[in-house]
């Protein structure tokens, strides 16, 4: 009996784990909405950022997206293993606006008997996503500038205000 459990059950109830948890992220990060406004009609070419860290709404993508800039929009994908709900977007840059974040936004204090330490995360960008307002694509500032370099001019980042 407990063969049965370990070999068959286990890996279904894993599966539907996965699959229930990859639907509650897509619809927190707002990608299930996006896929509908932003699909990806065409195969993508172009540079491709792999392995990239961003945050999309609540959700957090560390090292799981995959970012192509072109003269055209930007393509967004998933690392395979939460492909589903999640399928690949291409957001065109006229959708796209950015707002720099404040690096006072970003400290941290941690205090102990003697010793004060001041943490200070990367600046990020914003993203703001026309057809999925309030949850913003946050990118690291070097990452928005690779994308803006690659993007053939189509994207620029206005520097003077970070």
């Amino acid at each position: 009996m407990l063969d049965l459990i370990f070999t068959y059950i286990t890996p279904i109830l894993f599966i539907g784990f996965w699959a229930g948890f990859c639907f509650v992220d897509s619809k927190m990060a707002g990608w299930n909405s996006m896929a509908e406004s932003y699909p990806l009609r065409t195969p993508y070419s172009g540079k491709r950022f792999t392995m990239e860290t961003a945050c999309l709404g609540n959700s957090n993508y560390k090292s799981g997206l995959t970012l192509g800039p072109n003269q055209v929009g930007l393509y967004i994908d998933v690392f395979f293993l939460y492909r589903w709900w999640h399928p690949p977007l291409f957001i065109p840059w006229s959708d796209i606006t950015h707002i720099p974040v404040a690096l006072e936004d970003k400290k941290k204090e941690i205090s102990v008997p003697f010793l004060k330490l001041q943490l200070t995360r990367n600046p990020s960008i914003e993203l703001q996503i026309s057809k999925n307002p309030g949850k913003p694509l946050k990118v690291s500032q070097k990452l928005a500038q690779s994308l803006a370099d690659a993007s053939g001019g189509a994207f620029q980042l206005d520097t003077s205000e970070t």
